[in-house]
């Protein structure tokens, strides 16, 4: 008909049922129709939210627990087994989570917990562990455990959406426990970043045209090259290629005799992000 849920603050971790029963009073009476509601996997899954006052007096020691169950007649089956956790108070969660992209990563920062939730200083940080869900809230993974306050997450790809949480972890002594969890960030990356410029360009005239070579740029996700001209040194580069060409040459057929071509390369990626020129190359076509 309902269970009895008891709890005793101790500094033994492992008391007899006889001094639980002389020392502990229920911490909670269940019901019937609020026992079926907790039932998980044909288990029983109960919570017993400890308030920041209590975490704080009882820091270090023992809560035991035991479980009894009674029937319509108030007969009970006797204690359960004893288990028993050390408790301590927890850090504080973490208030604000910040992203921020690079095309390496998305980067996570936050400010460094100070107190626990009953007030006391926050002695001593383990680390902070580091989830991420591309889904629902329900999906939330564990990807890391950072040592200090920020994280770059490299594993990620442009266009998806990717939400965190962060807890942290105290230390006292050997035991360690955790936060709850942190605010939320969510963020989708967009690539606005600019391909490495080509380099060693190379032009060379001959009657009617001048020959362009160049090594290629490393950008991962490449898409071709725009190459430009000028008359002038520096300055007043026209675009020559429409679109972007895939090979790491070019032939510019509309030239002059006895002019002096200024050349210049860029690269494109498939966002259209467009790198910086690359160092110029100059030309001079023969005389008729």
């Amino acid at each position: 008909q309902r269970a009895e849920v008891f709890r005793w603050f101790t500094e033994n971790p492992s008391p007899t049922p006889e001094q639980l029963a002389a020392e502990a009073q229920p911490a909670q009476q269940i019901a019937e129709e609020e026992l079926k509601a907790l039932v998980r996997d044909a288990a029983v899954e109960f919570a017993d939210a400890l308030d920041s006052r209590e975490l704080a007096e009882h820091a270090g020691r023992y809560a035991v627990y035991a479980v009894k169950a009674l029937n319509r007649k108030n007969q009970d089956a006797g204690f359960s087994n004893l288990v028993a956790v050390r408790v301590y108070p927890v850090p504080t969660p973490i208030a604000q989570l910040a992203t921020q992209v690079t095309e390496q990563a998305i980067e996570l920062l936050w400010q460094v917990p100070t107190h626990t939730t009953s007030g006391t200083p926050l002695a001593a940080i383990a680390g902070y562990r580091i989830f991420r869900s591309s889904g629902s809230a329900e999906s939330y993974q564990l990807i890391a455990t950072a040592p200090a306050a920020h994280y770059d997450d490299t594993d990620f790809r442009f266009g998806e959406t990717y939400s965190y949480l962060v807890r942290t972890l105290a230390q006292y002594g050997t035991d360690r426990v955790e936060s709850d969890d942190s605010a939320i960030a969510t963020v989708t990356p967009r690539d606005i970043f600019a391909p490495p410029a080509p380099s060693n360009l190379v032009a060379i005239a001959t009657p009617g045209r001048v020959d362009l070579t160049w090594d290629a740029s490393p950008a991962a996700d490449l898409a071709g090259y725009l190459v430009y001209r000028s008359e002038q040194a520096g300055t007043g580069y026209q675009r020559l290629t429409p679109a972007a060409i895939s090979v790491q040459s070019f032939s510019d057929a509309s030239v002059a005799a006895s002019r002096t071509y200024y050349y210049v390369v860029t690269a494109v990626d498939r966002e259209g992000n467009q790198s910086p020129f690359s160092s110029p190359a100059a030309a001079g076509t023969p005389r008729p």
